[in-house]
């Protein structure tokens, strides 16, 4: 137990309702039978996070895990007082011993050494689940607070006037119970107002799978302008012809429902195109979270000059998430580097979907030196660098990249950030660098990491980029703190530090704009074209 020592749960929950009792259903000295009373999943409330405690069977023997430590045998002691001992590190031994409610059910556990702590059954959160006005204003503190106290930025795109009475007023709306829910619609739009997309909400663990399985049916493509064409349609039967433009659902007009979800979105300085690529991945999401769970979905759409109105019914989660597994499987969800070689255009392509290789460095720099040492091999001059859908990772990452692509050794951070301080020094270029034509691919979802990134080939003329803007840019707020919302249990994520690279005269409230500016049309993703690559290829044939 690494993190999260025995004498650090002093400020553990106290839960009054253990009481020890010894009635049990099993036979007497069946042991195998009682264990299955005592699994599951427990929890307790620890520096503003719900930790958890699983207890399990592995080869007949129980066992204990706490959250990220080493699992740990729990040794019986006694039978009739669910009794047992756990030794840490050889050394230190702590009892453990599981308690019953009234009604007979194990309902938590006491871990103690001096003092007695107890961790109690996890408890499911619904979508509709009731808290009292007095637990919501306490949460609702709580996120304020948090974000006062940590956030770095937090009135840099609104100004602390504003956002002191945008919170005054939003506290006054909680003058009821409310459900999980509408407790949601509250406070998502404080949220979004920081402009920053770091600064997030995540919903309490377990939440999805007790909410009512019913989803909106269509899978959406929603484009820059906020128009909305239906890509497919969820389980059988399509009533909708692809390539649809959805005009309406149950009764209000499409403009209407994405201008209410946009606001409860988070993202760098309030860009744009971050909104919509989050949207395109979270659309059926966020619709149930703020419009509710319907039976059934009342759909206006266009169809070339043909208006029309159909009822779908709500499709389950399980139907969505099959037909999104295969589309993952046949495409490109189990890679996240990719490199390729076209002979007949002498052109490479890397695809890097993510930075986030966090302790994996050597993993990362061995597919660029593989990858470079092609391109050299192969006498390749053009290079395809798809960075869409990057959302970001570690800069000790995306660094050595910048290694092979700038043309002299620069800088990366304007300051000496902790433990990143040697970035604000100039980068020294790789042993062979490539120094061929670049082409750089974006989209919406490339920020943090990745705007930092492409802010740097971007102020020194590195590449030509195509695509959409991106999502982050030079700066942004990360080294971030998550916590649980004590009664809602809602995950909120505020970032404590600002990085930004070493340019200037760039602004931080828009992505990197591309040279060349291509948006996939909705009949491209139906065909499985695409357009913004094949721009690429176009300059590349072209000469340009």
């Amino acid at each position: 137990m690494r993190n999260i020592s025995v004498a650090g749960l002093l400020i553990l929950m106290i839960f009054p309702q253990c009481k020890t009792s010894n009635s049990s259903t099993c036979p007497e000295g069946d042991t195998l039978c009682l264990y299955d009373e005592l699994l599951g999943d427990y929890e307790f409330y620890d520096r503003e996070r719900y930790i958890s405690a699983d207890v399990y069977l592995s080869d007949s023997i129980l066992m204990m895990k706490i959250e990220n430590q080493d699992p740990v045998e729990l040794i019986l002691i006694s039978l009739d007082s669910l009794f047992f001992h756990f030794v840490e590190r050889e050394k230190d031994t702590f009892h453990v011993v599981f308690s019953r409610n009234d009604e007979g059910m194990v309902n938590c556990l006491s871990l103690s050494d001096s003092t007695n702590q107890h961790i109690a059954r996890r408890k499911s959160v619904e979508s509709q689940t009731t808290f009292t006005s007095e637990q919501l204003q306490d949460d609702f503190k709580q996120l304020r607070k948090h974000l006062e106290d940590n956030h770095p930025k937090l009135y840099r795109f609104a100004s602390k006037q504003v956002l002191d009475s945008m919170f005054d007023y939003h506290y006054k709306m909680i003058d009821r119970p409310m459900t999980t829910q509408e407790f949601y619609s509250i406070i998502t739009p404080l949220i979004a107002m920081v402009g920053c997309a770091h600064t997030s909400i995540w919903s309490p663990q377990g939440y999805w799978d007790n909410a009512p399985d019913k989803m909106f049916p269509l899978k959406l493509y929603i484009s820059q302008d906020d128009r909305a064409w239906m890509i497919h349609q969820y389980g059988a039967g399509s009533q909708i012809p692809p390539g649809s433009e959805i005009t309406a659902i149950n009764g209000m007009p499409f403009n209407q429902i994405i201008n209410k979800l946009l606001l409860h979105i988070s993202s760098d300085g309030y860009n744009h195109s971050l909104r919509i690529w989050k949207l395109n991945g979270n659309f059926l999401y966020l619709h149930a979270l703020i419009f509710g769970f319907h039976d059934d979905f009342d759909i206006e759409f266009q169809y070339y000059v043909n208006r029309d109105v159909v009822t779908l019914s709500a499709v389950s989660r399980d139907t969505i998430f099959s037909f999104n597994k295969q589309e993952w499987d046949e495409t490109w969800f189990d890679h996240d580097l990719k490199f390729s070689i076209h002979e007949d255009s002498k052109t490479a392509i890397m695809k890097i979907k993510t930075f986030a290789y966090y302790g994996e460095t050597k993993k990362f720099k061995s597919f660029l030196d593989d990858s470079f040492n092609k391109i050299r091999k192969n006498n390749i001059n053009n290079l395809i660098l798809d960075l869409r859908d990057n959302d970001g990772g570690d800069p000790f990452c995306s660094t050595p990249l910048l290694a092979y692509l700038e043309p002299e050794p620069i800088p990366y951070f304007r300051e000496r950030y902790g433990r990143y301080a040697q970035l604000a020094d100039p980068i020294p270029r790789a042993e062979n660098p490539y120094e061929g034509n670049l082409y750089i691919l974006i989209n919406g979802g490339g920020y943090s990491t990745t705007g930092h990134f492409t802010s740097v080939l971007k102020y020194h003329n590195i590449g030509t980029f195509i695509g959409l803007e991106t999502g982050g840019t030079y700066t942004c707020n990360d080294a971030s703190k998550m916590i649980n919302l004590k009664n809602t249990r809602y995950y909120i994520n505020c970032p404590r530090g600002s990085f930004a690279t070493a340019v200037s005269g760039m602004a931080d409230d828009r992505g990197i704009i591309p040279d060349i500016m291509v948006e996939p049309s909705a009949e491209d993703l139906i065909n499985g074209r695409d357009p913004i690559l094949e721009v690429a290829f176009d300059l590349i044939k072209n000469g340009k």
